[in-house]
């Protein structure tokens, strides 16, 4: 079973995100939405939280600006899924932190 990803936001956190997901798990299906990014290359695009609901994702990855957060969450609160929050610096080895939040959603049962 591959994982399915929507990260919102696709600035250099959402990028490094969409990798990391990808990495781990080859096979994971990946939506960004992104009201500035008109080809995501080897992810799906949209510019809609309805998309973003009816791909039915594992996890939210949150990578918009902090002042959006509140209202991605608002309009993507139905998703039975997870958030997971990006916060740079939080710590100096986030990147392993991301990399067991991926395998975790990947490995067990929502």
């Amino acid at each position: 079973m591959s994982l399915r990803v929507a990260i919102i936001g696709f600035g250099a956190s959402g990028q490094r995100m969409a990798d990391i997901a990808s990495r781990i798990d080859p096979g994971s299906e990946i939506l960004i939405l992104s009201q500035h990014l008109p080809d995501g290359g080897l992810y799906s695009v949209t510019g809609s939280y309805q998309d973003v609901i009816a791909f039915h994702p594992d996890v939210v990855v949150l990578t918009s600006p902090a002042s959006l957060r509140e209202d991605d969450v608002e309009a993507l609160g139905g998703i039975p899924g997870g958030f997971l929050i990006e916060k740079l610096g939080c710590c100096g080895v986030f990147g392993q932190w991301y990399r067991l939040i991926f395998y975790a959603a990947r490995t067990c049962c929502w």
